[in-house]
């Protein structure tokens, strides 16, 4: 049985108007979580960092990461960094368009899909016999809301509001839990109609609110089971954070542990 990773986190991206504060700590941490509490080797975890994260360099471990994958094996791929939605009228989305997460190298080009993540895991995670769990989030910095899209050209789009008396805080659309479920678990930071918050807890580095919320859970139960994260993370939300955003979760085995 292989207990294997992969933990991609972009706090930097090729246009530095979208840099971000938390994502490299959030994978850090989720590093940490799984040696100490789930075994994993470090040389068995991948982190994949800042400029090192193109879509095609994300893809290509995410295919390493289930390439050899056999029955009894454990995998995790956590995504820390933006998140969009791609193209118009897109069949089978309620809402028309491709839910994304956005690499280092921003384009309209290189988004990955929620359909190409579902795609590249599928292809050997078909069964619950392979434990396989995603967490999206997809977490930003700042002191100002804004809307990343792109036009219909393929041209980044950003319009800047007020600022919204959040020091630490800049929400951004995150739209980037899985349209298409497989077998597998998939943990991410909000509704995808809402926005997710980056932010510096009290006596912390910069964070992901919901990754930070998350990781406190299960560092005092990492046992838990995916059925009743929603209360303690949703909880932990609130204590550090006015902003409103509402985890999702979808389990194979609601009773088991993500982990």
């Amino acid at each position: 049985m292989k207990k294997k990773a992969l933990l991609v986190g972009i706090n930097k991206y090729s246009a530095e108007t979208e840099n971000l504060r938390g994502c490299i700590n959030d994978v850090i941490n989720l590093k940490d979580i799984l040696i100490q509490k789930r075994g994993f080797q470090p040389d068995d975890i991948k982190l994949v960092l800042d400029e090192a994260a193109t879509d095609i360099n994300i893809k290509q471990c995410l295919n390493e990461l289930v390439s050899d994958a056999v029955n009894g094996d454990q995998l995790v791929f956590g995504f820390s960094g933006h998140g969009v939605q791609k193209g118009f009228n897109q069949p089978g989305e309620e809402d028309g368009r491709n839910e994304a997460i956005v690499p280092h190298n921003i384009s309209y080009q290189s988004l990955i899909t929620d359909n190409e993540l579902f795609d590249i895991i599928t292809q050997r995670v078909q069964s619950p016999d392979i434990k396989f769990t995603a967490i999206y989030d997809c977490c930003h910095s700042g002191t100002l809301a804004r809307t990343m899209s792109f036009d219909d050209l393929g041209n980044l789009v950003i319009i800047t509001n007020r600022c919204l008396n959040m020091p630490d805080i800049l929400v951004l659309p995150q739209r980037t839990r899985s349209a298409m479920i497989g077998p597998y678990n998939v943990l991410s930071a909000c509704k995808d109609s809402e926005t997710a918050a980056d932010l510096k807890p009290q006596g912390s580095d910069y964070r992901g609110a919901f990754s930070y919320s998350l990781h406190n859970v299960w560092g005092n139960d990492i046992d838990m089971p995916i059925n009743d994260l929603e209360g303690p993370v949703m909880q932990g939300i609130k204590e550090i954070s006015p902003h409103k955003q509402t985890p999702q979760y979808y389990a194979v085995d609601p009773a088991l542990p993500a982990l």
